[in-house]
């Protein structure tokens, strides 16, 4: 029966603060992993007025590369006949 009573105390002075330490610790962790991302999602809020016309201005930037590109083709060749 002492030894019963042993093991009980231990459980209770050892065991438990030490589960109550790192649950602490763990939620500790989550708050401030939500708080951060909430910060995150407030920043990725404020961003779309400022990034509206991406899409529009990487289409017209394709054209414009393909219009380089057909640019150049003929400018090698014009330096083609030159040589």
């Amino acid at each position: 029966m002492t030894v019963w009573w042993f093991g009980n105390a231990v459980y209770v002075l050892v065991i438990v603060p030490v589960v109550v330490v790192l649950l602490t610790l763990l939620v500790r962790a989550a708050l401030q992993v939500s708080r951060q991302t909430d910060e995150m999602a407030d920043a990725g809020e404020a961003l779309p007025p400022g990034v509206g016309g991406v899409g529009e201005q990487l289409g017209r930037t394709a054209e414009r590369a393909k219009a380089v590109a057909t640019e150049l083709e003929r400018y090698g060749r014009a330096l083609d006949r030159l040589v």
